[in-house]
């Protein structure tokens, strides 16, 4: 048999007590009691109910082009979780699942205030029924100063892999974007094009100065080398990208000709 969580039969008695109170209460004072009882499960309906709503529109990542954001509409909602709908998927088989918290979804509009990529839908006519999503649903993030001393392009630093949360790899800043969000690049693994790179906020919990792996004893992913297919050397194929293990920032920084960014940025808030 399945043993009981701890404190559970303390939460079952937590909702016992008005009824005992009530059996063992005085008659006159029964009908008060008996008027909380109504109280508390509206309480307890109130806080299993979701802001998001079937039909509403946001913006989300393109789970086949990490760089973009595409309009997406809510199927429904289990739990806190959305299940999300690309607009343009008639057949509503191309879905996407998220919290309702994910920074993985934004209110229409987003990405053009940030000047993040942007999937236009190819549809003609727009669903009538759909509506956007109320801005104040969204988790606003904190407020960041990008007037000083601020993130900038090439920068280093080390970033979790949004494919594999596993991994904590070598990266670097691809671009700045508005309001604290910065694209960013896996070493060694970015595509020509760019359609890997991802979205991470400067405050995000996914990303770390240069050596914070080493400092805390956790393996870092170093650049990823492959196979060049189109290049060759004397009828050998030759590999691309960072091959020198065991790797070392120091090494790295210098035969790169980057610079890491400044510690004092991941965590710098108004």
């Amino acid at each position: 048999m399945r043993s009981r969580e701890p404190g559970s039969e303390a939460a079952a008695l937590h909702f016992l007590i008005p009824l005992q109170r009530m059996a063992a209460a005085a008659p006159e004072d029964r009908g008060t009691l008996r008027s909380r009882v109504p109280t508390l499960l509206g309480q307890v309906s109130e806080s299993m109910q979701y802001p998001f709503k079937p039909s509403m529109r946001v913006e989300v990542v393109d789970k086949t082009h990490l760089c973009r954001t595409r309009v997406a509409v809510v199927d429904s909602v289990i739990g806190g979780r959305l299940r999300l709908v690309y607009e343009e998927s008639e057949d509503k088989t191309d879905d996407f699942w998220c919290h309702m918290y994910s920074p993985l979804i934004h209110p229409i509009g987003w990405s053009r205030s940030i000047g993040h990529r942007f999937k236009r839908s190819d549809i003609l006519k727009k669903n009538e029924s759909h509506f956007n999503a109320p801005s104040h649903l969204f988790i606003k993030v904190k407020d960041v100063d990008q007037n000083s001393e601020w993130f900038k392009e090439g920068m280093k630093l080390e970033a979790i892999d949004p494919l594999n949360l596993s991994a904590i790899c070598v990266a670097t800043i691809r671009k700045v974007l508005a309001e604290g969000y910065l694209m960013i690049g896996i070493d060694g693994s970015e595509a020509a094009d760019g359609s890997d790179w991802f979205c991470y906020h400067a405050l995000s919990p996914s990303i770390f100065p240069v050596g914070f792996c080493e400092i805390n004893k956790i393996e870092l992913t170093p650049p990823r080398a492959r196979l060049s297919q189109n290049q060759k050397i004397n009828f050998y194929l030759v590999f691309i990208g960072y091959t020198k293990l065991p790797f070392k920032w120091f090494d790295y920084l210098r035969e790169t000709g980057s610079i890491a960014a400044p510690v004092k940025l991941f965590n710098k808030v108004t």
